[in-house]
Order: structure tokens, then C-alpha cells, then sequence
């Protein structure tokens, strides 16, 4: 096994949100690892919260579950300042938004600053930028390779690590912007997507793609909409209850 490369605890993260009744918001909000027990033929495969897990460096404080664990920090940030992958993948993962198809875009004023120093600020980036570099702030401190851990929480991580790379780097703020909401962490970024419309529309979306194929028609538009919102609603963010929903709608009985 390549540690690197190692998804292993991310695979279990994901998979324990989506079954059991379990809340699908976790996937960002959660605090926990999860441990996975292979089964043996006789026996099923089990999942179950834990505490701590080894190789993954960050207290329970900075935890945001998928978009903070060892393996998405590695790949994400890996030797960067400002993690904007980081963010963007984030975004697009949970939320369902591309930026670099400027999808979701929701303008900051007077961003993008370029700490960075990175040419974000040119008309042709810029349009984009308003609203990745606030949504990439919160991950200032959050670290990938190199000094101080792979994956770890590192208070002053730009100071420490890269006060070098440019003349305002040391600038970058860790309170940002996500879906024109303010945010001072990370967790809480994590938090707002949780509890937003677009986390619920994109995990139904997801599964829609699954079992449909495609996204919805025109005529499912309805169909898939009333799912969403009942996931958020009445079904608690549990995909087990949701699932049971879209498969008793028009759209599914359709030949």
C-alpha cells in the first residue's frame, strides 16, 4: 500500500454516512473516523465510529469529515499556500458546483485580493476568483505534505511555512465566504454547506445519475426537486429513506 494513496479511511467515512439512517450531512460536519470490519461470507461488513485513527493528524476542533482527512488534504493541498484545488474540489464534490465551468459563482467584493501573488486578479481569472479565493481561505491553516505533518491543523501555517513565497502571503485571512455567507473556519464553511439546499440537491443529484442515467428531464424536473426536499425534510438526510422515495416516483415508474 502507497500511504498516499490510501482512501481507505475516506471510503469508510463515505459509505457510513449513506447507510443505516444515518445523516447524510456528516459527510462535512462529521467529527468522528470510522473503522471498517470486513465481514467473512458468513458475517456482514460493519462500520463504526471512532475517536481517533492512526494517520490521521487533526483534532476534533478542525474536523470537518471528508474535506479535512488526511488522504483529501494530501491530494488537495499537498505542498500549496492557498489551497484553491482544495477548495474547488470541495465545492464541486459536495456542493455540485464547477467554478471552472463558473458554476456557483456568488462574487465577493473586492476579491480576489492575490496574496499569493499568482495573477488572480487579471480580468480573464478574476470572474472565478471572487468567489474561489474566499471559499479557499478557511483552508489557510490546513496542511498537505512537507514540515509540520501530512494532513495536520498548523495555527500560522503560512507564516511558519511560506512567509517567503510572497510579499503579502503572511495577509491570508482564515475567515472566508461560502454561498454569500461569511465564515471563520473551516468548520464552520463546512457547517454552512452542510445545512444548505445545494449539499441536499447535489447528494439526491448523485444518486439520481446512479439510477437514472442522466440528469432529470424537463418532465422529471418536479420529481426530482420534491426528492431533494424531502431528504432535507422529512427523510432527516438519510439516504436509506430517500432512496425508498425515488424509486416510488413517477420519473423511476416511467419505461
Amino acid at each position: 500500500m502507497i500511504p498516499l494513496a490510501d482512501y481507505d479511511d475516506d471510503y469508510a467515512l463515505f459509505v457510513y454516512t449513506q447507510i443505516d439512517d444515518h445523516d447524510a450531512r456528516d459527510v462535512l460536519t462529521g467529527t468522528y473516523f470510522v473503522t471498517r470490519t470486513d465481514g467473512d461470507g458468513t458475517t456482514p461488513t460493519t462500520y463504526a465510529q471512532v475517536d481517533t485513527k492512526k494517520g490521521q493528524l487533526l483534532d476534533s476542533a478542525h474536523r470537518a469529515f471528508m474535506i479535512s482527512s488526511a488522504w483529501f488534504l494530501v491530494t488537495n493541498v499537498m505542498f500549496t499556500a492557498l489551497p484553491r484545488t482544495a477548495a474547488a474540489q470541495a465545492y464541486r464534490s459536495y456542493l455540485g458546483f464547477d467554478i471552472a465551468r463558473q458554476e456557483g459563482l456568488h462574487p465577493v467584493a473586492s476579491e480576489p485580493k492575490d496574496y499569493d501573488a499568482k495573477g488572480v486578479a487579471a480580468p480573464a481569472c478574476a470572474a472565478c476568483h471572487t468567489t474561489l479565493d474566499p471559499l479557499t481561505y478557511p483552508f489557510r491553516n490546513y496542511n498537505g505534505l512537507g514540515k509540520g505533518g501530512k494532513g495536520a491543523y498548523i495555527k500560522s501555517r503560512i507564516e511558519k511555512l511560506f512567509v517567503d513565497e510572497a510579499p503579502n502571503i503572511s495577509s491570508i485571512p482564515e475567515n472566508g465566504t461560502i454561498l454569500d455567507k461569511p465564515v471563520g473556519t473551516l468548520v464552520e464553511w463546512a457547517k454552512v454547506a452542510a445545512e444548505s439546499d445545494e449539499l441536499a440537491s447535489a447528494t439526491v443529484m448523485d444518486y439520481w445519475l446512479l439510477a437514472f442515467g442522466a440528469p432529470p428531464t424537463p418532465k422529471q424536473t418536479s420529481d426530482f426537486q420534491a426528492t431533494w426536499k424531502t431528504f432535507r425534510g422529512d427523510d432527516g438526510y438519510s439516504v436509506s429513506r430517500m432512496l425508498h422515495h425515488l424509486i416510488h416516483t413517477e420519473a423511476y415508474g416511467d419505461p
